[in-house]
């Protein structure tokens, strides 16, 4: 709550580094891609910065996503995580990684088009912009969305606690 409250009230700093940091996109992240993921490295080629290593965990949430990895999402995704989609419906961890299992929600594509991440000791605040290609609930449905999320570090490890969607247009 105590990072939420920060959030809220350094929103306009946080809108001011997104524009700061729009013209640094990161790669297209497509669930066609075989192999693995360039990102999954990240979190040992930045060992030092936990901006960067929030950053690689939330790629690796995508690969995760776009790949149905259960195993990946359940070390990503906190146990009490509340995940709040654009459409406002909600889940917890073991309802979204059991409607991407059933097909329920499909990710077919996940492409930033910028992230930023502020770090506040064991606690993490992303905000990205994203383009999205998804199948819920049976309709096919493309989109851009802003997600604000909330990372914390638990035994070591950055988790994904909150997750808010926003879509745009």
């Amino acid at each position: 709550l105590r990072v939420l409250q920060m959030v809220h009230r350094n929103v306009s700093d946080h809108l001011l580094a997104l524009v700061a940091v729009a013209g640094n996109l990161s790669p297209r992240t497509e669930g066609r891609r075989r192999g693995p993921s360039p990102y999954a490295r990240l979190g040992i080629a930045f060992a030092d910065d936990p901006s960067e290593q929030v950053k690689a965990i939330d790629h690796q949430w995508a690969d995760a996503t776009l790949h149905h990895d259960a195993a990946a999402l359940g070390r990503i995704l906190a146990d009490d995580l509340k995940y709040v989609h654009g459409n406002a419906s909600v889940q917890n961890k073991k309802e979204f990684i059991a409607s991407l299992q059933s097909g329920a929600l499909v990710y077919h594509s996940i492409d930033y088009e910028d992230l930023d991440a502020r770090i506040f000791g064991d606690s993490a605040v992303v905000m990205s912009k994203l383009r999205l290609h998804i199948t819920m609930n049976g309709q096919d449905q493309k989109f851009e969305v802003r997600f604000l999320r909330v990372y914390v570090k638990r035994k070591g490890a950055w988790q994904l606690l909150a997750h808010q969607a926003t879509r745009l247009g």
